[in-house]
């Protein structure tokens, strides 16, 4: 009768391997960071054209000036979409907000 031995892993191979594994995952991240950012400003592009379109759609079913502005100081700060009553490009607290995007900022 043959008995089995107990099969497993030593620590040395277990190094090697963990090893293989962190050299592999530093070589992908750099890469995997780009897609990110690529697929970051893709979804930022897609939401202002979606935004501009609906502030297309807006003005002429409404039959009024509507407007898109950055929020704060800047775009990276987000914009709006909003009817503009005082067609002036400048949101003002009375006009109705269509739609908004937040930015990083």
């Amino acid at each position: 009768m043959k008995l089995n031995a107990a099969r497993g892993v030593t620590a040395l191979e277990l190094i090697v391997v963990l090893s293989v594994v962190a050299i592999l995952a530093a070589l992908a991240l750099p890469s995997w960071q780009e897609l990110s950012n690529a697929q970051r400003r893709w979804a930022v592009a897609s939401q202002l054209s979606a935004h501009l379109a609906l502030a297309r759609s807006a003005a002429i079913s409404r039959g009024r000036s509507v407007a898109l502005s950055p929020r704060g100081q800047g775009w990276s700060g987000g914009w709006r979409v909003y009817l503009d009553s005082q067609p002036n490009g400048q949101w003002d607290t009375d006009e109705s907000i269509l739609a908004e995007h937040e930015g990083d900022a």
